[in-house]
Protein backbone atom coordinates (compact mmCIF):
# COMPACT_ATOMS: atom_id res chain seq x y z
CA UNK A 1 0.00 0.00 0.00
CA UNK A 2 0.98 3.34 -0.67
CA UNK A 3 1.98 5.67 2.67
CA UNK A 4 -1.89 7.07 2.20
CA UNK A 5 -3.57 3.83 2.51
CA UNK A 6 -4.18 3.33 -1.78
CA UNK A 7 -3.30 0.21 -3.55
CA UNK A 8 -0.23 0.32 -5.15
CA UNK A 9 0.44 -1.15 -8.76
CA UNK A 10 2.35 -4.32 -8.75
CA UNK A 11 5.00 -3.85 -10.77
CA UNK A 12 5.89 -0.21 -9.29
CA UNK A 13 8.11 -2.08 -6.21
CA UNK A 14 9.61 -5.10 -7.24
CA UNK A 15 11.02 -5.54 -4.53
CA UNK A 16 7.62 -6.13 -2.10
CA UNK A 17 7.05 -9.10 -0.43
CA UNK A 18 3.13 -9.12 -1.68
CA UNK A 19 0.64 -10.33 1.25
CA UNK A 20 -1.95 -13.19 0.52
CA UNK A 21 -4.31 -11.09 1.63
CA UNK A 22 -3.86 -8.41 -0.40
CA UNK A 23 -6.54 -8.56 -3.94
CA UNK A 24 -4.68 -6.49 -6.37
CA UNK A 25 -2.27 -9.64 -5.71
CA UNK A 26 -4.59 -12.35 -5.57
CA UNK A 27 -6.11 -11.06 -8.93
CA UNK A 28 -3.03 -10.83 -10.86
CA UNK A 29 -2.09 -14.46 -9.56
CA UNK A 30 -3.06 -17.05 -12.04
CA UNK A 31 -2.53 -20.75 -11.07
CA UNK A 32 -3.74 -24.46 -12.73
CA UNK A 33 -4.15 -24.79 -16.53
CA UNK A 34 -7.08 -22.58 -18.31
CA UNK A 35 -10.17 -24.23 -17.71
CA UNK A 36 -13.69 -23.65 -19.68
CA UNK A 37 -16.94 -23.39 -17.71
CA UNK A 38 -20.07 -23.14 -19.43
CA UNK A 39 -22.90 -22.22 -16.77
CA UNK A 40 -26.93 -21.73 -16.91
CA UNK A 41 -29.25 -19.86 -14.61
CA UNK A 42 -26.19 -18.50 -12.77
CA UNK A 43 -24.89 -15.73 -12.70
CA UNK A 44 -20.08 -15.15 -12.80
CA UNK A 45 -20.36 -13.35 -9.52
CA UNK A 46 -22.33 -15.87 -7.76
CA UNK A 47 -20.14 -19.10 -9.18
CA UNK A 48 -16.56 -18.22 -9.18
CA UNK A 49 -15.40 -18.99 -5.13
CA UNK A 50 -12.00 -20.69 -4.03
CA UNK A 51 -14.29 -24.05 -3.55
CA UNK A 52 -15.33 -24.31 -6.80
CA UNK A 53 -11.63 -23.37 -8.71
CA UNK A 54 -10.37 -26.25 -6.28
CA UNK A 55 -12.90 -28.19 -7.94
CA UNK A 56 -11.62 -27.11 -11.52
CA UNK A 57 -7.75 -27.03 -10.51
CA UNK A 58 -7.25 -23.21 -11.42
CA UNK A 59 -8.62 -19.72 -11.20
CA UNK A 60 -8.13 -18.75 -14.88
CA UNK A 61 -11.42 -19.49 -15.55
CA UNK A 62 -12.64 -19.27 -19.36
CA UNK A 63 -16.90 -18.04 -18.69
CA UNK A 64 -19.30 -18.95 -21.34
CA UNK A 65 -23.24 -17.93 -20.32
CA UNK A 66 -26.66 -19.80 -22.25
CA UNK A 67 -29.69 -21.11 -21.00
CA UNK A 68 -30.37 -23.96 -21.15
CA UNK A 69 -33.84 -24.02 -22.02
CA UNK A 70 -33.35 -22.36 -24.87
CA UNK A 71 -29.58 -23.07 -26.18
CA UNK A 72 -26.34 -25.20 -25.66
CA UNK A 73 -22.85 -23.92 -25.99
CA UNK A 74 -19.31 -26.09 -25.95
CA UNK A 75 -16.39 -25.33 -26.19
CA UNK A 76 -14.04 -27.80 -27.91
CA UNK A 77 -13.21 -31.21 -25.86
CA UNK A 78 -13.81 -32.09 -22.26
CA UNK A 79 -15.43 -28.86 -20.16
CA UNK A 80 -17.22 -27.65 -16.90
CA UNK A 81 -21.11 -27.44 -16.97
CA UNK A 82 -23.04 -25.69 -14.34
CA UNK A 83 -26.34 -25.53 -14.50
CA UNK A 84 -28.56 -24.32 -12.01
CA UNK A 85 -30.79 -27.54 -10.64
CA UNK A 86 -34.11 -25.45 -11.01
CA UNK A 87 -33.81 -25.32 -15.00
CA UNK A 88 -34.85 -27.89 -17.26
CA UNK A 89 -33.07 -28.20 -20.64
CA UNK A 90 -34.92 -27.73 -23.83
CA UNK A 91 -37.02 -30.67 -24.80
CA UNK A 92 -35.44 -30.80 -28.03
CA UNK A 93 -32.28 -31.38 -26.37
CA UNK A 94 -32.49 -33.64 -24.38
CA UNK A 95 -31.23 -35.94 -26.10
CA UNK A 96 -28.17 -34.28 -26.99
CA UNK A 97 -27.72 -34.33 -23.43
CA UNK A 98 -29.21 -37.52 -22.28
CA UNK A 99 -26.60 -40.18 -20.26
CA UNK A 100 -24.60 -37.17 -19.11
CA UNK A 101 -22.75 -37.13 -15.64
CA UNK A 102 -23.46 -34.64 -12.88
CA UNK A 103 -20.50 -35.29 -10.23
CA UNK A 104 -21.78 -33.33 -7.66
CA UNK A 105 -24.57 -30.92 -6.77
CA UNK A 106 -23.07 -27.77 -4.87
CA UNK A 107 -24.07 -24.19 -3.81
CA UNK A 108 -22.83 -20.72 -4.67
CA UNK A 109 -21.92 -18.83 -1.93
CA UNK A 110 -23.64 -15.68 -3.18
CA UNK A 111 -27.65 -15.99 -3.02
CA UNK A 112 -26.79 -19.77 -2.34
CA UNK A 113 -28.93 -21.43 -5.09
CA UNK A 114 -27.79 -25.10 -5.93
CA UNK A 115 -26.54 -26.48 -9.03
CA UNK A 116 -24.58 -29.52 -11.10
CA UNK A 117 -22.00 -29.46 -11.88
CA UNK A 118 -20.39 -31.80 -14.85
CA UNK A 119 -17.41 -32.42 -17.02
CA UNK A 120 -17.88 -34.18 -20.25
CA UNK A 121 -17.24 -33.92 -24.03
CA UNK A 122 -20.47 -31.94 -24.62
CA UNK A 123 -19.29 -30.49 -28.19
CA UNK A 124 -18.64 -33.74 -30.16
CA UNK A 125 -21.93 -35.09 -28.91
CA UNK A 126 -23.80 -31.55 -30.90
CA UNK A 127 -21.21 -31.56 -33.68
CA UNK A 128 -22.91 -35.30 -34.20
CA UNK A 129 -26.21 -34.09 -33.72
CA UNK A 130 -25.79 -31.57 -36.28
CA UNK A 131 -25.00 -33.75 -38.45
CA UNK A 132 -27.52 -36.25 -38.36
CA UNK A 133 -29.79 -33.37 -38.97
CA UNK A 134 -30.79 -31.19 -42.42
CA UNK A 135 -27.51 -30.53 -44.14
CA UNK A 136 -29.05 -28.36 -47.71
CA UNK A 137 -30.92 -25.16 -47.43
CA UNK A 138 -32.76 -23.92 -50.27
CA UNK A 139 -30.00 -21.92 -51.26
CA UNK A 140 -27.28 -24.41 -51.30
CA UNK A 141 -25.61 -26.90 -49.01
CA UNK A 142 -23.96 -27.12 -45.37
CA UNK A 143 -21.98 -25.50 -43.40
CA UNK A 144 -23.18 -22.01 -44.40
CA UNK A 145 -20.93 -18.91 -43.42
CA UNK A 146 -21.96 -16.07 -41.42
CA UNK A 147 -19.50 -13.75 -42.00
CA UNK A 148 -16.74 -15.00 -40.02
CA UNK A 149 -18.51 -14.85 -37.07
CA UNK A 150 -20.15 -18.30 -37.00
CA UNK A 151 -21.24 -20.93 -39.57
CA UNK A 152 -24.83 -23.11 -39.66
CA UNK A 153 -23.69 -26.66 -39.32
CA UNK A 154 -26.97 -28.43 -39.29
CA UNK A 155 -30.32 -27.52 -38.43
CA UNK A 156 -34.19 -29.39 -37.91
CA UNK A 157 -37.58 -27.94 -38.75
CA UNK A 158 -40.54 -29.56 -37.51
CA UNK A 159 -44.11 -28.69 -37.60
CA UNK A 160 -46.42 -29.28 -35.05
CA UNK A 161 -50.51 -27.89 -35.96
CA UNK A 162 -49.69 -24.37 -36.00
CA UNK A 163 -46.39 -24.12 -33.98
CA UNK A 164 -42.87 -24.23 -35.55
CA UNK A 165 -39.70 -25.46 -34.32
CA UNK A 166 -36.22 -24.56 -35.32
CA UNK A 167 -33.31 -26.09 -34.30
CA UNK A 168 -30.06 -24.36 -35.82
CA UNK A 169 -26.67 -26.15 -34.94
CA UNK A 170 -23.52 -23.22 -35.06
CA UNK A 171 -19.44 -23.48 -35.11
CA UNK A 172 -18.23 -20.06 -34.16
CA UNK A 173 -15.70 -18.58 -36.28
CA UNK A 174 -12.38 -17.14 -36.10
CA UNK A 175 -13.35 -13.32 -35.65
CA UNK A 176 -16.64 -12.79 -33.47
CA UNK A 177 -18.58 -9.80 -34.26
CA UNK A 178 -20.83 -8.35 -31.05
CA UNK A 179 -23.40 -7.67 -29.96
CA UNK A 180 -24.79 -10.56 -32.25
CA UNK A 181 -28.79 -11.68 -32.56
CA UNK A 182 -30.21 -14.08 -34.19
CA UNK A 183 -33.56 -13.67 -36.42
CA UNK A 184 -35.94 -16.66 -37.95
CA UNK A 185 -38.64 -15.22 -40.24
CA UNK A 186 -41.41 -17.44 -41.85
CA UNK A 187 -42.98 -15.47 -45.41
CA UNK A 188 -45.57 -16.69 -46.80
CA UNK A 189 -46.40 -16.76 -50.79
CA UNK A 190 -45.82 -12.64 -50.79
CA UNK A 191 -42.51 -12.76 -48.98
CA UNK A 192 -44.33 -11.39 -45.98
CA UNK A 193 -43.19 -11.63 -42.59
CA UNK A 194 -45.77 -13.46 -40.52
CA UNK A 195 -44.15 -14.87 -37.87
CA UNK A 196 -40.99 -13.76 -36.36
CA UNK A 197 -38.67 -15.03 -33.40
CA UNK A 198 -34.98 -13.09 -32.51
CA UNK A 199 -33.10 -14.25 -30.10
CA UNK A 200 -29.32 -15.78 -28.85
CA UNK A 201 -29.29 -17.48 -26.22
CA UNK A 202 -26.11 -18.13 -25.78
CA UNK A 203 -24.78 -14.82 -25.83
CA UNK A 204 -21.61 -13.98 -28.27
CA UNK A 205 -19.51 -11.88 -26.07
CA UNK A 206 -18.11 -15.75 -25.06
CA UNK A 207 -18.09 -16.96 -27.66
CA UNK A 208 -14.86 -18.66 -28.78
CA UNK A 209 -12.93 -20.01 -32.03
CA UNK A 210 -14.40 -23.74 -32.54
CA UNK A 211 -17.31 -23.45 -29.53
CA UNK A 212 -20.46 -25.95 -30.66
CA UNK A 213 -24.00 -23.72 -30.45
CA UNK A 214 -27.29 -25.10 -30.43
CA UNK A 215 -30.25 -22.68 -30.31
CA UNK A 216 -34.35 -23.65 -30.41
CA UNK A 217 -37.09 -21.33 -31.48
CA UNK A 218 -40.84 -21.81 -31.51
CA UNK A 219 -43.19 -19.81 -33.94
CA UNK A 220 -46.83 -19.36 -33.53
CA UNK A 221 -47.79 -20.01 -37.07
CA UNK A 222 -51.16 -18.12 -38.50
CA UNK A 223 -53.86 -20.63 -39.50
CA UNK A 224 -55.17 -19.07 -42.68
CA UNK A 225 -51.85 -19.45 -44.66
CA UNK A 226 -51.23 -22.76 -46.18
CA UNK A 227 -47.53 -22.58 -47.21
CA UNK A 228 -44.38 -20.66 -46.17
CA UNK A 229 -40.64 -20.13 -46.33
CA UNK A 230 -37.95 -19.93 -43.78
CA UNK A 231 -35.45 -17.82 -43.51
CA UNK A 232 -32.25 -16.62 -40.79
CA UNK A 233 -29.61 -14.41 -40.10
CA UNK A 234 -27.12 -12.88 -37.70
CA UNK A 235 -27.58 -9.24 -36.79
CA UNK A 236 -26.00 -6.55 -34.78
CA UNK A 237 -29.28 -5.57 -32.46
CA UNK A 238 -27.78 -2.21 -32.39
CA UNK A 239 -27.43 -0.84 -35.93
CA UNK A 240 -29.40 -3.56 -37.49
CA UNK A 241 -26.99 -4.51 -39.82
CA UNK A 242 -26.85 -8.33 -40.94
CA UNK A 243 -23.94 -10.21 -41.41
CA UNK A 244 -22.94 -11.75 -44.95
CA UNK A 245 -24.13 -15.02 -45.80
CA UNK A 246 -21.82 -17.15 -47.97
CA UNK A 247 -23.32 -20.02 -49.65
CA UNK A 248 -21.03 -22.70 -51.57
CA UNK A 249 -17.92 -20.44 -51.06
CA UNK A 250 -20.08 -17.19 -52.75
CA UNK A 251 -21.57 -14.40 -51.02
CA UNK A 252 -25.38 -15.04 -51.71
CA UNK A 253 -27.30 -12.75 -49.62
CA UNK A 254 -27.63 -10.99 -45.91
CA UNK A 255 -30.12 -14.13 -45.15
CA UNK A 256 -30.48 -17.97 -45.54
CA UNK A 257 -33.55 -19.34 -46.65
CA UNK A 258 -33.50 -23.12 -44.86
CA UNK A 259 -36.49 -24.52 -46.70
CA UNK A 260 -40.65 -24.21 -47.45
CA UNK A 261 -43.15 -25.32 -44.90
CA UNK A 262 -46.44 -26.89 -46.07
CA UNK A 263 -49.78 -26.64 -44.59
CA UNK A 264 -51.74 -29.44 -42.87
Amino acid sequence: MEWNAQPAAIDVYHQRVWDWRDIQWLYGLKWGAPADLTVSGIQAYQLLDADLQARLGTNDVRMRQFDVTASLIAPPGEAWYAVAENQEPAPELADVLKGLPVMVTAHTIVENPAYHLSRFDLNQRLLEAAQRSAQIARDGTLPVKFGETAELIGYDLRRDQDQLTLITYWRAGDHIITPLQMFVHVLNADNKIVAQADRLDAPADDWRFGDAIAQVHHLDLPPDVKNYLVEIGLYNPETGARLPVMVNGRTADNRLILSSVSGR
